[in-house]
């Protein structure tokens, strides 16, 4: 995992709401703040409004490993990559990790799925979101 071919990333400082009842960042919040990196993600590189029906993808998997807790004090970068290009899906590569000294805090993979809100059911990645990830992308996604 080199950082340097994550060219997406986001800062993230955890709000006293975050915490648990031991003070750390409950592992829930983890999974809002990969969210929040995956709307940026979205937003800048695809150029997706934020509005539900202007997105046109959901999160079918989640997959993370949470290697050290976060206090209200840490600060995180989460980096973001396309690591996998389908057809219908795509997965998102997430790291995350201390801003101060880029220590590792968590890694995570997210399965998104191309999908169309009025007829309730997959789709075709369009050829402007594909063409759009691979220009983008620094390490190009595994693709069929």
């Amino acid at each position: 995992m080199l950082l340097a071919n994550f060219r997406y990333s986001t800062q993230i400082a955890p709000r006293f709401d975050d915490l648990d009842a031991v003070g750390h960042v409950n592992e829930a919040r983890y999974i809002t703040y990969l969210e929040q990196a995956r709307i940026g993600y979205a937003r800048d590189v695809l150029g997706i409004g934020l509005q539900p029906r202007d997105v046109g993808m959901i999160v079918v998997k989640t997959a993370i490993d949470y290697l050290m807790p976060l206090h209200l004090k840490d600060v995180v970068n989460i980096h973001v990559r396309c690591s996998r290009l389908g057809r219908k899906s795509f997965d998102l590569a997430y790291v995350m990790t201390m801003a101060a000294n880029e220590r590792l805090v968590s890694m995570a993979t997210m399965t998104m799925v191309a999908y169309n809100y009025e007829q309730e059911r997959s789709m075709l990645l369009s050829e402007e979101w594909q063409r759009l990830i691979l220009d983008y992308e620094i390490l190009k996604p595994d693709q069929p």
